[in-house]
């Protein structure tokens, strides 16, 4: 039953309205990892209590410092797996491309093989 629960929640994020679909420019400028969260903990529930459990250890629940490092893993733990059902859902793949490239990281990195690993 958990699975098919699991199966039904994720479909109904996988399209246009999630918080990981930046297609325009202005989507990207008002990226907010406080949306992908909002988005994981009221429509992918068990997905986020699962993700949580395994990051969060136990004696460290209501510790705000460790809970709020933990947005942008559980984040990008949450958009890869949904990318990979949906290719368009790769909001957190570009920002993450741009972010290396606004850092110069093309000196070390060829920002246009980065770029051309996320394809939609």
């Amino acid at each position: 039953m958990t699975l098919f629960d699991l199966e039904i929640e994720a479909k109904e994020c996988a399209n246009k309205g999630s918080a990981l679909y930046l297609k325009n420019f202005e989507n990207l400028v008002n990226f907010s990892w406080d949306n992908i969260i909002e988005e994981i903990s009221e429509k992918q529930i068990f997905l986020a209590e699962v993700l949580l459990s395994i990051a969060l250890p136990k004696n460290k629940i209501g510790d705000t410092k460790i809970t709020e490092a933990l947005v942008p893993v559980v984040g990008t733990t949450y958009a890869i797996l949904m990318k990979q059902r949906y290719c368009a859902l790769s909001g957190v793949q570009k920002m993450i491309s741009l972010a290396l490239a606004n850092e110069h990281t093309h000196q070390k990195v060829n920002v246009e093989q980065v770029v051309s690993l996320f394809p939609c």
